[in-house]
């Protein structure tokens, strides 16, 4: 629908009316919270893998690490959440401790890491050799090597490539490389904004986050209070929101739009958090019930797999087996139930029309505006002022959400056939919670305008077709 000259106030004065007169509250219906249970002992018990575990193929597998005598260890232990049960891969060609995996293309990618025991003096001969797995053959090959020697690093892949982020050589190091694995070489990105040994990042929404980790200095180690967000756009860093704890010796997974971290070093027992970037928030979760460190974390599914590690960082041998479950609700999908009017009951002038359309795996929305009184006589049709009436986008559905192109149509009159104009300008990122809520991320660079709108049903006749579909 394009934009039009005519007096708006005639035809949006009908869709306030209809706001009211049909509004109906309704309680978003939360998903049950996540629970922890246990899974089958690890085979090998290995503490110091934070990083070096990752999900391929519904299975986990862990890399590396240390073993119950303190030595450093090249197993592959692999974990199947479905069948509760281990295997064993290909040994690593090189025994290392405190690396970083990736997957990418099916392949997972191995980074640095200590060579080692840890019972040696820092900095435990920091390695920069790469290794690439290929789980059909189930064998190893050598990639270029990073530009830098460093362990307690993290890998993180976004858009078909792996960042390699921090770690440590002889100090801290704020060290960012990118590793493309179709042409096997390196770049150097922009480094991040404080030096971090024992971090870990996650990847979300085309940016990364990095959280905690350490600094050395004077013999002593100093956990880092703050996080971080990568915008490849710009190729810069910035802090967010400071997490609960400082820590370090922690793993990520996303999970349904947020980053969970768990585990980790600290005075107190560690929490096991969610960071939410729509919101720059955090919230607490269930806590394991045995606080360890340095352990790995791998999401299959709706379970977060989270093994290993210690209750002592470094030098004891108290490597454990244990295997940690933590069951999230099935994640909510996009179906055709959420056809609607939609909007936020605290704001008032605009709502937005959702369609979905399942046999094409996208979704369409009309952001549209509307005034409690007539605008100026001469009001144009431009974005952001009383004229203005429409904004569309559409995206492809992945999952609980989209992420859409919105487009500017300019020009035309209603009723008439005009020429119009269509350009596209921002991004709108759409999440459902459920049937009845969800929220509206949008950024339009015309009017450098952006932020989150939380929005629900403005009547309720579609839950009840909502929640058949998403039980199917």
């Amino acid at each position: 629908m394009t934009s039009t000259e005519i007096p708006p106030a005639k035809n949006t004065a009908a869709i306030f009316v209809l706001f009211i007169a049909f509004f109906v509250m309704n309680d978003a219906l939360a998903q049950d919270p996540p629970t922890w249970s246990t899974g089958a002992d690890m085979p090998t018990p290995r503490k110091e893998i934070a990083n070096a575990t990752v999900a391929l193929n519904d299975e986990v597998y862990i890399l590396g690490g240390v073993d119950q005598q303190g030595n450093v260890s090249n197993v592959v232990d692999v974990y199947n959440p479905a069948t509760n049960s281990w295997r064993s891969a290909a040994p690593l060609p090189l025994a290392v401790w405190r690396s970083s995996a990736a997957v990418v293309n099916g392949r997972i990618y191995i980074f640095g890491g200590f060579q080692f025991q840890v019972q040696r003096a820092f900095p435990f001969n920091p390695t920069n050799r790469v290794f690439e797995y290929d789980p059909e053959a189930n064998t190893w090959v050598e990639k270029a090597r990073m530009n830098t020697l460093r362990g307690a690093l993290s890998a993180v892949t976004l858009g078909g490539e792996v960042h390699v982020i921090g770690g440590a050589n002889i100090a801290a190091l704020a060290t960012h490389e990118v590793y493309d694995p179709v042409t096997n070489q390196w770049r150097t990105a922009a480094g991040l904004i404080e030096t971090r040994s024992g971090l870990t990042a996650a990847a979300l929404d085309g940016k990364i986050y990095a959280f905690g980790g350490y600094r050395l200095g004077a013999g002593n180690v100093f956990r880092r209070t703050t996080a971080e967000v990568y915008d490849p756009a710009t190729d810069g860093w910035s802090f967010i929101t400071d997490p609960p704890q400082a820590r370090l010796g922690i793993d990520a997974v996303v999970v349904n739009d947020r980053i969970i971290v768990i585990g980790g070093n600290d005075t107190a027992p560690p929490r096991t958090v969610q960071y939410d970037p729509q919101t720059d928030t955090w919230n607490g979760l269930a806590d394991m019930p045995t606080p360890v460190n340095f352990m790995g974390v791998a999401r299959v599914g709706h379970v977060v797999v989270a093994a290993g590690g210690g209750p002592v960082n470094l030098d004891r041998f108290d490597a454990v087996a244990d295997t940690r479950l933590l069951t999230f609700s099935a994640p909510f999908l996009i179906n055709a139930g959420l056809n609607d009017a939609w909007f936020n009951p605290l704001t008032d002038g605009q709502g937005f029309f959702i369609t979905v359309f399942p046999e094409l795996g996208v979704i369409t929305l009309a952001w549209f505006t509307y005034d409690t009184s007539l605008p100026d006589a001469g009001a144009s049709a431009k974005l952001g002022d009383a004229g203005h009436r429409w904004l569309t986008a559409l995206g492809s559905i992945d999952g609980n959400r989209s992420v859409m192109a919105i487009t500017i149509t300019s020009g035309g009159l209603f009723d008439t056939a005009t020429a119009v104009e269509r350009v596209d300008d921002g991004t709108i990122i759409i999440t459902f919670n459920n049937c009845n809520s969800g929220t509206i991320v949008y950024n339009i660079p015309s009017i450098g305008r952006q932020g989150s709108i939380p929005i629900e049903r403005v009547v309720s006749d579609n839950i009840d077709l909502c929640e058949a579909l998403s039980g199917e």
